[in-house]
């Protein structure tokens, strides 16, 4: 198989293994909360498998983990979609300061999940010094 293949391949699978995870998360709540928890889990744990990416000689620092688990896996898990419906039903529903924190919310949140895995996985600490944007290993 070629290499590109390969990796289309491993987007595939992950991608599919993340979409069931993501309805199984749907089967045990209703899907207003279900939107939330699988974007601020899939936030965190792209966050984690990038930190731990970035360390060399690490299962998840090869093309291939990072197709699977990155591109596949959360971007199957994650849900835009669900997203943008959620915020355009509420505001059909005359909800649009609870749709623009329903929105807002999940991507500053996100964010901040994204950003914290990223540093824990990475092994990264953060110094008294990081006020300057230095960051200890």
């Amino acid at each position: 198989m070629k290499p590109i293949a390969k990796l289309i391949a491993l987007v595939f699978a992950g991608g599919a293994a993340g979409t069931l995870a993501r309805y199984g998360v749907g089967l045990v709540t209703n899907w207003a909360v279900a939107v939330v928890v699988v974007n601020l889990l899939g936030a965190t744990f792209l966050g984690a498998v990038n930190g731990l990416g970035s360390k060399m000689g690490n299962h998840f620092s090869t093309d291939g983990a990072r197709a699977f688990w990155g591109a596949g896996f959360a971007g199957g898990f994650t849900t835009m979609s669900g997203l943008a419906g959620a915020f355009v039903l509420l505001n059909f529903v005359g909800q649009p300061l609870i749709s623009a924190v329903f929105i807002v919310g999940q991507l500053v949140l996100g964010v901040l999940l994204y950003f914290a895995a990223q540093k824990l996985a990475s092994g990264a600490k953060t110094t008294a010094s990081s006020a300057n944007g230095d960051v200890a290993k």
